[in-house]
């Protein structure tokens, strides 16, 4: 896989986020033996656990997508990394924005490997809620 064709692939999951939604770009873009990880939360492993604890934040937290703001993107090879803040109106909350770094590892063109990390304190509650229904 080439340099560009990881930064493409990135750049579109991520720009995807307010054109379809979350569930729409991560069905689209998940590899079936993906490991996401985000600060603070234990990792989740497997594209259906992914997406299981995608529909349980969504339902918590009701926001469905982000404008996301890219800072930085660098790839090399089949990985990428992406310094970007993520723009969510949250229907109870309005809207706020959540600087992240994202780490990328891909595979057959899919995310296999995707971990964020940024200040959970927001989200803390919703997420360890959404967690428990992997269990």
């Amino acid at each position: 896989m080439s340099q560009g064709d990881s930064e493409t692939i990135i750049r579109n999951f991520l720009t995807e986020w307010a054109n379809d939604g979350w569930m729409e770009s991560f069905s689209r873009y998940i590899h079936p033996d993906c490991v996401w990880r985000n600060s603070g939360f234990p990792d989740v492993v497997g594209k259906e656990a992914v997406m299981t604890l995608l529909t349980g934040m969504l339902e918590k937290f009701g926001i469905k997508g982000a404008n996301v703001e890219v800072i930085a993107l660098v790839a090399n090879g089949d990985r990428a990394m992406v310094e970007r803040i993520d723009h969510m109106v949250d229907p109870r909350e309005g809207e706020h924005s959540t600087p992240t770094m994202g780490s990328f590892r891909l595979k057959d063109g899919l995310i296999v490997y995707y971990a964020d990390y940024f200040d959970p304190t927001r989200y803390l509650h919703g997420v360890a809620d959404a967690t428990s229904q992997l269990s």
